[in-house]
């Protein structure tokens, strides 16, 4: 019910604000007046278009009421239309992307996803049927759809595993995309210089990178190995 979840929602958001960005106790209702105070002024950096000046705790605030619209489309899409499908593809890419521009793993939470998300396509799916036809299963023929079900899932995914998978195309899929949107600054025919192996193509313009190697931070004395090339053989140093 609305006059349940509403006020709990709420609770929750703005316990979980000051736990995370105010000192003191929560109930000196000091801290309050000045999140409001936060939220206003948040409000006037959107209206204005100062987006990277939103503080961190109006960024939260946002989140959860991200989430909090999020859970009710959940509900009314699986609870009432028993549908699932636009949120399940939603999820998947929303982890492979994830996985390709951040240093999160998804290798095991894309199989937990498609395990979860193909049991509740297929559940769903008998519910829609009970609904559209009126009619009563007993358990033991939801137990003959669900059986089949499993045993269809599990075989998929296990043959998804075990199938031999072909290398990525790019693997830093970034400067890829800066140079089909010519986001890339290094202009036609002119390198950047680097550090690397391969110095087969040497010669022409090249634009200065001065990238830090490696850093380190320690009090004890230290060795470090380096390698330098200062003879030119023609073809690479």
């Amino acid at each position: 019910r609305w006059f349940v979840t509403v006020p709990f929602c709420v609770i929750f958001t703005l316990i979980s604000i000051h736990i995370l960005f105010y000192q003191g106790s929560i109930f000196d209702l000091s801290w309050v007046s000045s999140f409001f105070k936060d939220v206003y002024l948040n409000i006037t950096l959107i209206q204005s278009g100062q987006w990277n000046d939103m503080i961190p705790s109006f960024r939260t605030l946002l989140f959860f009421v991200l989430l909090w619209l999020l859970v009710y489309l959940l509900h009314y899409w699986v609870i009432y239309q028993r549908r699932i499908l636009f949120f399940f593809m939603m999820t998947v890419a929303y982890i492979t992307i994830l996985d390709t521009f951040t240093p999160y793993d998804a290798t095991f939470a894309v199989i937990r996803i498609v395990l979860i998300g193909f049991f509740m396509l297929g559940l769903l799916y008998l519910e829609r049927i009970k609904l559209m036809e009126r009619i009563k299963l007993s358990k033991t023929s939801v137990l003959k759809w669900f059986l089949p079900l499993s045993v269809l899932i599990l075989a998929a995914v296990g043959f998804g595993l075990s199938a031999p998978k072909s290398d990525p195309a790019w693997p830093d899929p970034v400067p890829f995309l800066k140079k089909i949107t010519n986001q890339d600054r290094v202009s036609a025919g002119e390198s950047k210089i680097g550090y690397g192996n391969h110095d087969e193509s040497l010669g022409g313009p090249f634009q200065q990178d001065d990238t830090p190697v490696f850093t380190w931070q320690g009090k004890e004395r230290t060795y470090f190995r380096v390698e330098t090339k200062d003879t030119y053989t023609g073809k690479g140093w």
